[in-house]
């Protein structure tokens, strides 16, 4: 295989160069949203992590966590938040449900536009969208103290 036949968008990925561009859209940040009433500002990575895997099934005393995953950034997500892959993430929920644990796997909406309108009107929904997706009737809630605009911000 030559490089110069190689797509721009595979060659900048393979030489490390993405930036925020269409040609390496992998790299945009993915935000974590909730509603505007839900008193959560910020999360740790791990903190994250716990409540997408169910181990953690509330959110701020708010009651029940409700989680919502929009599918054109599951696997980025998943990979940046958890660490796993899109399947082991779906195998490791089976386990959970068959095992009777009170946590719900997440509720999956395509369109950008309903994750937002879902989230702002479910007090305790959570969602990953892209940045450049997210809605004004909604919270971006920081990660580990960082914004998706901020360096060093761990969803990308």
């Amino acid at each position: 295989m030559r490089i110069h036949s190689l797509g721009l968008g595979l060659m900048a990925a393979v030489l490390g160069l993405c930036t925020r561009t269409p040609v390496c859209a992998a790299q945009t940040a993915i935000a974590v949203i909730v509603s505007p009433n839900t008193p959560i500002v910020n999360l740790s990575l791990d903190q994250l992590r716990r409540i997408y895997l169910g181990s953690t099934t509330t959110i701020a005393n708010d009651g029940s966590v409700i989680l919502v995953e929009h599918p054109p950034e599951r696997e980025a997500f998943y990979r940046a938040a958890l660490g796993m892959s899109e399947d082991r993430v779906k195998r490791h929920w089976i386990r959970v449900v068959f095992a009777g644990d009170d946590a719900a796997p997440p509720r999956e909406i395509e369109e950008s536009g309903a994750v937002n309108q879902y989230v702002a009107g479910h007090q305790g929904a959570i969602a990953f969208l892209s940045e450049s997706a997210v809605q004004q009737d909604v919270k971006i809630v920081t990660i580990d103290g960082r914004r998706p605009s901020d360096p060093g911000y761990p969803l990308r």
